[in-house]
């Protein structure tokens, strides 16, 4: 049996000064994706052992600079090194452009196999032997989150969302329910938490999950989140690059 390794490359909002933009990795059988690519994700792909140009598969959950800004530079080392050039897309309709043009603004990018593909929720994925349904998100653009099964393991990742039903309804059994907390909890009811999801309600929104783990973090959130971590029991609030081995 295959086992599933998750590493949680990025956690940060676009603004924190000490994390990296969001990118979620996912490996499994020998085949890999991310789930946004923010711009250090690569980097720390790299620290942590991983060739940024052997991923060949980047899922972005909605046109915010900081879910894909790490792009371009994955793009650059594939074609610069010239090593497996070729990577697929996937995105909502609403960003397809932006990551055309950023693709296309790198040089030598015509040397790239690039396929794109356009997912909504409700859109079913296979990537190797992994699968993975794509559902609404809650955001101020259009946006998704996933749920990913690969062999025995169930991953969700939210993305940019404020709390819904669907995630907490995806995330019931999962072994990894990734979920965003940009905001303190004092900030229910703001203007930013039509969009987004503070660390008291982030926390409810994965408690169906055997492990529940919070990151798209501010530096108020976080420290927020550090304080519950010891008391909430099964929350995680990961540094960049933390891995999970699900087996």
């Amino acid at each position: 049996m295959s086992c599933t390794n998750i590493m949680v490359a990025g956690t940060g909002n676009a603004l924190h000064p000490y994390r990296s933009q969001v990118g979620v990795f996912i490996e499994h059988g020998g085949d890999m994706f991310l789930v946004d690519v923010g711009c250090f994700v690569p980097n720390i792909l790299a620290r942590k052992g991983v060739e940024p140009y052997e991923v060949d598969h980047v899922i972005v959950t909605h046109g915010h600079t900081d879910h894909y800004c790490g792009l371009q530079q994955l793009v650059f080392l594939k074609t610069f090194a010239q090593k497996n050039p070729k990577i697929n897309l996937y995105t909502v309709p609403g960003a397809m452009g932006l990551l055309k043009a950023l693709v296309n603004s790198v040089h030598y990018s015509q040397i790239l196999e690039t396929t794109y593909h356009e997912v909504v929720p409700g859109s079913r994925l296979s990537i190797g032997s992994m699968r993975i349904n794509v559902f609404e998100a809650k955001h101020s653009v259009e946006a998704i989150s996933v749920s990913v099964h690969a062999g025995d393991a169930k991953i969700v990742i939210s993305g940019d969302t404020a709390p819904n039903e669907v995630f907490r309804e995806e995330s019931k059994g999962a072994n990894l329910a990734i979920h965003e907390a940009s905001l303190t909890s004092d900030q229910e009811g703001s203007r930013e938490a039509q969009w987004h999801t503070t660390v008291a309600s982030a926390i409810r929104q994965v408690s169906g999950s055997d492990l529940g783990v919070l990151y798209h973090l501010s530096p108020d959130s976080e420290k927020e989140a550090r304080e519950l971590q010891n008391t909430q029991g099964k929350i995680i609030v990961p540094d960049d690059g933390v891995s999970f081995k699900l087996c």
